[in-house]
């Protein structure tokens, strides 16, 4: 891996932070961002090692990384499509994978797919927020298509290795949807949820960790969080009717005055999440 040449295409938090832990292993870095300051802000911070246009990156790239929005992935591989290095791989680190994979297995093109989605971020963008610690101890899902090779993939599972990730998971781009909008998609709809009321303004000083924790992810990027809902709306719309049912019972509890009912979803929920947790760390011992 460290022999090859990566090419990052978007240096916000995520890119830039990709770009800034694999030049700092030694990696050779090239860069680009559709804001010419962020990507010369890059190049003198030592992040990559050189900025150019994506018609050349992707031509000299061994392996191409992929750091936009949902439409801005698909643009992107329609554009340059014909300027991939031949054998070369290219990833990314969308939150979606079905658009994308789907239109790398319907053409033709001198690059293998093989889709990333670290589980990492900030409440922040931009390079300035990046830092090469990001993914330490992260979950990463790798995402290959059909036509990759096992050595393709591993060539990509052994960046993610180098990026820190604590854990790797293969899956395919229709399971990483569905999981996705039940671990990832639906906290966003609780979050801005909670926050979409007047409460909101007369809540301090009356929060502990719990509302926190909750409403953490709510100052939403507005652009991007509206792409991946209406990119994966049908998986997200399943998950959130889920939620809403679970709500009704507790809602039909309180209004019945069943306490019963609401020990019983109590302790039932408790034990789901106990055991769940008893196998993740299991699995990391």
């Amino acid at each position: 891996m460290r022999n090859l040449t990566v090419a990052i295409m978007g240096l916000g938090l995520i890119g830039g932070s990709v770009a800034k832990r694999l030049s700092y292993e030694g990696i050779s870095v090239i860069g680009y961002d559709i804001d010419e300051q962020t990507a010369k802000n890059a190049l003198e911070s030592g992040a990559i090692g050189e900025i150019l246009p994506p018609q050349e990156a992707v031509a000299k790239a061994d392996v191409t990384i992929l750091s936009m929005y949902p439409q801005g992935a698909i643009d992107f591989i329609n554009n340059y499509k014909d300027y991939f290095k031949k054998g070369s791989i290219l990833t990314d680190v969308v939150g979606i994978k079905t658009p994308i994979a789907t239109l790398c297995d319907s053409i033709e093109a001198n690059f293998v797919y093989v889709g990333g989605h670290p589980m990492a971020g900030k409440e922040v963008c931009g390079f300035d927020n990046a830092s090469e610690y990001l993914f330490n101890g992260a979950n990463y899902i790798v995402i290959p298509s059909s036509k990759a090779s096992e050595s393709q993939i591993l060539i990509i599972e052994d960046m993610v290795r180098i990026l820190g990730a604590g854990t790797i998971t293969r899956t395919t781009p229709q399971q990483h949807d569905e999981i996705i909008a039940y671990t990832s998609q639906l906290p966003h709809v609780i979050a801005v949820s909670m926050c979409d009321t007047p409460l909101l303004i007369r809540h301090n000083h009356f929060t502990g960790g719990s509302f926190e924790d909750v409403t953490r992810v709510a100052k939403v990027n507005a652009e991007l969080w509206a792409q991946l809902f209406m990119d994966n709306k049908d998986k997200l719309l399943a998950v959130t009717e889920d939620f809403e049912k679970s709500i009704s019972k507790i809602k039909e509890a309180l209004k019945n005055s069943d306490t019963q009912t609401l020990k019983e979803i109590f302790t039932k929920v408790k034990k789901d999440k106990e055991l769940v947790e008893s196998e993740n760390n299991k699995g990391k011992s």
